[in-house]
């Protein structure tokens, strides 16, 4: 083996590059950067030092992005160049941001003379989920390759209808544990049968697609509340958690034949969940509204509106029906009471 392949690479306790040769440990001066995505290291230090280890001005690491059960960040190498293939530089912060199109992740580094130096890890890509109901940043990289960084925690909703991830981190010093939270800024839609969509602010590459189901049908939509149950993590995993979100927001019915579920998100910040509809006379006293989502796709579910209930326009309440000898009204909503 050669000299080149003995060299190794770790970080120390306080994030700083250690070069691993032979045994030794060299700690060079210099930073880390970010090109892409591609995590790079350049050098301070003088030429002459650099030859010794036949090292260039900057090292350009080969690897993958993920997060560790500590929601810290780690670079697991795949360096062909290395004695140890799969060895983590594992970086000890915080994530800072979660933006539309990226994640942001700051840490420190000891430099001489006690001096600590922050560096933000600015990692872009898109936002989703998989099929736990995970939050899921993909990395974009050079070639077709994305890292999935996955959060494996749980979320909810907070007061304003946004997701928030919530998780526990160790700090170390003080061996406690910290809960931590992230916000999402987006906004609901409903993408099909059983699955609701989050669409992030800003962007048209990152949204979270989840499988959900309606809870207790039917709902009496005069409480302005839909409510689902969903799972979030792998089946027995540890993170493995069932949820119920609630949506909130008003029904409309429009002249289009149109009806929108209009949510409020902050104050005077309001989206309507838009669904295409049919409708049908289910009695005297009875319409239902089937619902559709905007490509048109059935999702199998109803409004039906009660002749006591008209005089509050609220007061409309949710259920699946049989179609069976139903009465189909082609246009608009008429009623003959």
């Amino acid at each position: 083996m050669t000299r080149k392949d003995n060299i190794n690479y770790k970080l120390g306790r306080n994030n700083e590059l250690l070069i691993l040769r032979d045994a030794k440990a060299v700690k060079p001066k210099g930073n880390f950067i970010l090109a892409k995505n591609s995590l790079l290291y350049r050098f301070d230090d003088l030429k002459s030092w650099r030859q010794t280890l036949n090292l260039p001005s900057r090292k350009e690491f080969v690897g993958s992005w993920r997060l560790d059960s500590n929601h810290d960040l780690e670079f697991v190498l795949r360096d062909s160049q290395t004695a140890q293939e799969g060895s983590v530089l594992k970086f000890k912060g915080e994530i800072i941001a979660v933006e539309a199109d990226r994640l942001v992740f700051t840490f420190s580094s000891k430099k001489e003379d006690n001096v600590y130096k922050t560096q933000l890890i600015k990692l872009s890509g898109r936002w989703c989920s998989d099929k736990y109901n995970r939050l899921i940043f993909n990395v974009k990289r050079k070639t077709e390759d994305e890292d999935l960084i996955i959060f494996d925690g749980t979320w909810e909703l907070n007061d304003n209808q946004r997701i928030i991830y919530r998780y526990e981190k160790e700090d170390l010093l003080r061996r406690t544990k910290i809960e931590k939270t992230l916000a999402f800024n987006g906004f609901w839609d409903m993408a099909g049968r059983n699955r609701l969509s989050y669409l992030l602010e800003k962007t048209e590459n990152s949204v979270f697609s989840f499988k959900v189901q309606l809870e207790n049908p039917p709902i009496i939509a005069r409480e302005g509340a839909i409510k689902y149950r969903l799972g979030i993590g792998a089946s027995g995993s540890r993170a493995s958690d069932i949820k119920s979100i609630v949506l909130f927001g008003a029904w409309r019915v429009s002249k289009k034949s149109e009806i929108t579920l209009e949510m409020e998100y902050e104050k005077s910040v309001f989206r309507s969940i838009v669904f295409l509809s049919s409708y049908y006379m289910t009695g005297k006293d009875k319409i239902m509204i089937r619902l559709k989502t905007k490509a048109g796709e059935d999702l199998d579910m109803g409004l039906v509106f009660e002749r006591r209930f008209l005089s509050d326009e609220r007061a409309v309440f949710l259920g699946f029906k049989k179609r069976g000898s139903e009465k189909m009204i082609e246009a608009g909503i008429r009623l003959p009471w």
